[in-house]
């Protein structure tokens, strides 16, 4: 997103849409709601995704679509997706890191990228207390169920879909708690948790 001002337009959602198909609107436009009332004291007077934001049609395929936004405009912004893959996290301290709306500015998450090393990504902890990596939400399997940190930097649409048809469950997960999982998925809106493959538990990198 570099075609604007970040501290013009706060916030934005990115949402994926495949073979023209929108997914799973409404998980967006339900955080979207949320950060703007909690931004500016009031309920949006439109929604998120609008006719005239939006094409006529789509390309085939997986398209990352970008809806920056303040107070009174929105900005839409298409791309192919460039899929990243990610098997290997380094635990990265942040106890002082806020980033509960979706922010445009993410200086503060991209700093912690320079403690990864050799891994793919940062899994970002608060004083030993998993939260999430820098651009997915975090699911852990048992064996069993699959579970994910109860309190995340952001609360992802992916995830909140995923709790509420109960595929996983939120609970507090500290780093001595690895020893009870076998691997881990990341998700988010673009990266499905159906299609992501399970990774294994030693994959992630423990503080030096």
């Amino acid at each position: 997103m570099n075609s604007y001002k970040k501290s013009t337009f706060p916030f934005f959602e990115s949402i994926c849409v495949f073979d023209g198909n929108i997914l799973y609107p409404t998980q967006h436009e339900v955080r979207y709601k949320r950060t703007y009332i909690n931004t500016y004291g009031k309920k949006p007077m439109r929604p998120l995704l609008e006719k005239d934001c939006l094409p006529l049609s789509f390309p085939k395929g997986k398209l990352k679509l970008k809806i920056a936004y303040n107070a009174v405009n929105k900005i839409c912004e298409f791309a192919p997706y460039d899929y990243r893959p990610i098997q290997r996290l380094q635990c990265v301290e942040a106890p002082y890191l806020n980033y509960k709306h979706k922010y445009t500015d993410r200086k503060a998450l991209d700093t912690l990228l320079q403690y990864q090393g050799k891994a793919d990504d940062v899994l970002i902890l608060q004083d030993g207390w998993v939260r999430d990596s820098s651009y997915t939400n975090i699911c852990f399997w048992d064996g069993i169920k699959w579970f994910t940190p109860a309190t995340p930097l952001l609360e992802g649409t992916a995830r909140q879909r995923l709790l509420d048809e109960k595929k996983i469950f939120a609970v507090p997960i500290y780093t001595n708690d690895f020893q009870n999982y076998t691997g881990f998925k990341l998700i988010n809106a673009l990266r499905s948790f159906e299609q992501e493959s399970l990774i294994r538990i030693q994959n992630i990198l423990l503080p030096v």
